[in-house]
């Protein structure tokens, strides 16, 4: 048996969609807390499963409290040269290093709190801002240069990668369905490269791009969020070439204060959020397809705050945790967690507010540069 990263959660329908109980919820209170389980007398399963979810329940939500918590990680006698606040992180594979990525410098961070100086990032000058693997090949998105770098031993060594025509750095991933890397640019422009060598232009034309992410349902789809205007609108494609315009709507998609975020990490879901009415609230939306969207969970800031500006969703391409950075009032940072965007625990405030770009995600860990220091959490394990 192998034990899961992040202990699922029990009975995950709210229905039963099989047996005798078709159509009844999978979970229910038991009637008597006080007396609990009586000899003789069989338990109804949906008491069973609230039981068994309790536990689940418990497990994940301390991991959740975990992921939130940011202690300093650094090396004694050794800087960070770039005091930007923006960053990249991922994890090739379980068991080796997490690589965090800033101009000049990438680091090599383990279990402890300390990181090595891998090496240095090739052709990129400023705002290293996204990062991503393929499970070999790391690849770096920043600015200057050619935008982008890539290395296949852990952030040690580092070659410049191709030069896409036109690109205003925003976002990277890796659609496993594919085989490429893909860039999103705030040129209105998507890139494909199986490498990171050679980039070719693959959608001229699509509107200017404010979020990308992949899941893998009906032979793989990439999502694209384009940014004029208030209301979320999203572009579908099986190719990252041709994309679809005929797509479903979020609830309450007239109320948003700007189109919001989106993430993926290949797997069967694709996650929203955005703020709502002048920043009273965050919804967290989750599509399989880009079409049908279903509305999570509905966050609130802390005290009398609201939310400041555009928040950032993120998932952890190793495990699937989900964390929303959302700027708040008062100066502050709201720092929000989720294993499956129904149940967030929160927020973790940081003040002065960081750019949410100081923040990545990667081995169940969250990342957070500010000045010329490192952040991390605890976070899962992977």
């Amino acid at each position: 048996m192998t034990t899961p990263a992040i202990p699922p959660e029990w009975a995950s329908n709210a229905n039963y969609s099989a047996g005798p109980d078709t159509g009844t919820a999978t979970k229910v209170d038991p009637a008597s807390a006080a007396n609990g389980y009586i000899r003789g007398v069989a338990a109804a399963a949906q008491a069973v499963n609230y039981e068994l979810n309790l536990c689940t329940r418990a497990d994940r939500r301390a991991l959740q409290i975990a992921c939130l918590q940011l202690r300093r990680v650094d090396l004694e006698g050794t800087a960070i040269t770039d005091t930007a606040e923006s960053m990249g992180a991922v994890q090739r594979n379980q068991g080796t290093p997490i690589v965090a990525v800033k101009t000049a410098q990438a680091f090599g961070i383990g279990d402890a709190a300390r990181f090595t100086v891998q090496g240095v990032p090739a052709s990129i000058t400023s705002a290293v801002v996204d990062a991503a693997t393929d499970g070999t090949r790391i690849i770096a998105l920043g600015a200057g240069g050619n935008h982008n770098t890539f290395s296949d031993d852990d952030g040690v060594t580092w070659t410049a990668g191709g030069a896409p025509s036109v690109l205003t750095e925003r976002y990277i991933v890796w659609a496993g369905f594919l085989s490429k890397f893909l860039i999103a640019s705030g040129t209105s422009h998507v890139y494909r490269s199986s490498n990171g060598v050679a980039w070719t232009d693959a959608s001229a034309g699509i509107d200017s791009v404010g979020g990308l992410a992949v899941c893998s349902v009906a032979g793989g789809r990439v999502l694209a969020l384009t940014i004029s205007g208030t209301t979320p609108a999203f572009r579908r494609s099986a190719d990252a070439a041709s994309w679809s315009d005929t797509l479903g709507t979020v609830a309450n998609d007239t109320a948003f204060d700007e189109k919001g975020t989106v993430c993926g990490n290949a797997g069967s879901l694709i996650y929203h959020c955005g703020r709502l009415n002048s920043g009273a609230t965050i919804q967290v939306s989750v599509s399989a397809d880009g079409d049908s969207w279903f509305t999570l969970a509905s966050l609130t800031p802390q005290g009398s705050a609201s939310f400041a500006s555009r928040p950032r969703i993120m998932m952890c391409q190793n495990t699937g945790l989900l964390i929303i950075a959302a700027p708040t009032s008062g100066n502050q940072c709201a720092l929000y967690a989720s294993t499956n965007g129904t149940d967030w625990v929160g927020p973790t405030v940081l003040f002065p507010n960081p750019a949410t770009t100081a923040f990545a995600l990667a081995g169940g860990r969250l990342f957070y540069a500010h000045d010329d220091m490192l952040f991390a959490s605890d976070g899962i394990g992977y």
